[in-house]
């Protein structure tokens, strides 16, 4: 492994270490705001994510990949310094704003660093370690997390403003790649049918986006399910780092797609997902809830690599960051209408969420066969 791969690999595991992830949800209703403000609050970090994704590509293939990473490492801890004063709407959505500026300027920047760090070779693996090594932070924040709630929630949020402190001072540290310098002629509507050339490749990422938002809603909404059926906040501290530990088996996801077929293994994946939702909307059972919670979050887990790769693996220009930024910029519009939609639901029963979640899923399951069909990961 390249010291880069290592630096950004210990920047996520860095940033996996949000000790306040098992009882996010309880903090912010803790601090005065409703379900439906939560993913009123999503809307706006989704509004905020949609309005930058483009420009920040074009910024990091213009100034240089390192700069944007520590700009935006630096927006990362402004953001949780926010979540740790904030109270009230106003203040959550000041954090939404700078979590969403500081999220832009890392996708696509980061894969494409890690892309040209690694080469097409080693780029799946090094993408599952620098997923994997987020996951590890999370498991360890996860079994310390559940604890400190049972004495502080300002305490969990404290810990993660230092872990985000230290993840923006090992940025300095990096070596910007080749291809990552900047100064790059911007990108011109001329080579937009570039982009969406790749006709497959663009139908899996609307497949993912499906997928991949049904699975961030869940971070929101599994908190008040499993207090609803009886569990504390050191049981659901243990089922996150218990889950995460289950997400770190990611870093061999796409040597795993690589034997099953890509088609095959996010269609499989995604119809898991699909499942799991289902659970949450109809069983009560401590169980089968919590076995769906971590089937849920280890499919979409698994699912990252994979299409970081085939992303990347798409792109046929020179502005690399601009490109993935198109491509998490379509993530983000599906993210405004699935918040908006669930911050309706949530007045409702909680029920209603899920099957809307397990209905995506299903849908994006079906569109990755559908783009894939009669493809082997050889052809492609």
């Amino acid at each position: 492994m390249n010291r880069n791969i290592a630096k950004m690999a210990a920047v996520s595991f860095l940033q996996g270490l949000v000790f306040y992830g098992p009882i996010a949800t309880l903090y912010r209703l803790d601090r005065g705001i409703s379900m439906s403000d939560i993913f009123l609050l999503q809307i706006v970090f989704s509004l905020v994510s949609t309005g930058l994704e483009i420009p920040w590509g074009w910024v990091a293939d213009r100034i240089g990949y390192k700069k944007t990473l520590f700009i935006s490492n630096a927006l990362f801890l402004a953001s949780k310094v926010a979540f740790f004063f904030a109270g009230g709407f106003f203040l959550f959505a000041m954090e939404a704003v700078l979590s969403a500026m500081a999220i832009t300027g890392l996708s696509g920047c980061d894969s494409a660093f890690i892309y040209l760090s690694s080469g097409e070779n080693d780029s799946g693996r090094n993408f599952g370690i620098y997923s994997a090594a987020s996951t590890a932070g999370f498991v360890i924040a996860s079994f310390a997390g559940g604890f400190m709630a049972a004495y502080s929630y300002s305490l969990n949020s404290f810990m993660t403003v230092v872990s985000y402190f230290a993840a923006m001072l090992l940025t300095c540290s990096l070596h910007d790649v080749r291809g990552g310098e900047g100064g790059k002629e911007p990108v011109k509507l001329s080579d937009m049918p570039a982009i969406f050339a790749d006709r497959p490749t663009f139908v899996r990422v609307l497949a993912y986006c499906l997928v991949g938002q049904a699975g961030q809603a869940l971070v929101f909404l599994n908190q008040p399910r499993f207090i609803g059926i009886g569990i504390d906040t050191q049981g659901i501290g243990m089922i996150a780092a218990l889950t995460q530990m289950i997400c770190l088996m990611s870093v061999k996801s796409y040597d795993i797609a690589k034997r099953m077929g890509e088609t095959a293994f996010l269609t499989v994946t995604g119809a898991i997902v699909s499942a799991g939702f289902a659970v949450f909307a109809y069983s009560g059972s401590i169980p089968a809830v919590v076995l769906s919670y971590v089937f849920i979050n280890a499919s979409v887990a698994f699912q990252w690599p994979v299409l970081e790769v085939i992303k990347n693996r798409a792109v046929r220009i020179d502005n690399r960051a601009t490109v993935l930024s198109v491509y998490s910029l379509l993530y983000s519009v599906v993210g405004i209408a699935l918040n908006l939609t669930l911050s309706q639901l949530a007045l409702l029963s909680p029920a209603y969420s899920f099957i809307l979640l397990a209905v995506l899923a299903s849908i994006g399951s079906v569109t990755y066969l559908a783009a894939g069909t009669g493809l082997s990961v050889s052809q492609e």
